[in-house]
């Protein structure tokens, strides 16, 4: 693991939850069409889909995946404030990408009320925790730690979450005055 970076001002943290909701994104877009193919595939065609969104279109595409894309986020090395290299970014997103499918398989056996989808579900808290809790204020998960990344706010995207809560202010208000009549 790489030193501890020092903290760069200049560079705008993401807020833990929009992280969470662009990896969400980009797992459920690979764990849907994994899952398409059927049981004997799922594992396969996931880790070929994770990679495809997680590392090549993110070195081709500025540091962002449809997820970050999303929720207007990228991933930099702070040092140089440029994309970490290919290797840096598949050694990242594998790891990522266990938790990922964790998460998916955990979620799946929660409908079964499985005690197995707690363990399933606990690397992806830890790694959330440990995010939240990074006292360098650099808001560094293990597996940015590793690389030595930084997730950052950027202007270019589709800022979901702001259209979202627009949607949900409009819809909050027709419901308010239609209570009204």
């Amino acid at each position: 693991m790489r030193d501890r970076l020092e903290p760069a001002p200049y560079l705008p943290r993401v807020p833990l939850w929009r992280r969470g909701v662009a990896t969400a994104i980009d797992a459920v877009i690979a764990g849907l069409f994994s899952s398409l193919l059927g049981a004997g595939f799922e594992l396969p065609v996931f880790v070929i889909l994770w990679l495809l969104v997680r590392v090549v279109m993110v070195a081709n595409n500025r540091g962002q995946s449809i997820g970050r894309l999303a929720m207007d986020i990228k991933l930099v090395n702070p040092r140089t404030r440029r994309l970490p290299t290919m290797v840096e970014l598949t050694q990242r997103e594998g790891i990522v990408g266990i938790e990922a499918w964790l998460a998916l398989q955990g979620l799946s056996l929660l409908s079964q009320v499985n005690p197995v989808a707690l363990l399933c579900l606990a690397p992806a808290i830890v790694d959330g925790i440990v995010t939240a809790t990074d006292e360098s204020r650099q808001q560094q998960s293990f597996h940015d730690r590793l690389i030595g990344s930084i997730v950052v706010q950027t202007s270019r995207g589709f800022s979901l979450d702001l259209k979202v809560q627009r949607w949900y202010r409009l819809l909050r208000d027709r419901t308010e005055r239609f209570m009204r009549r």
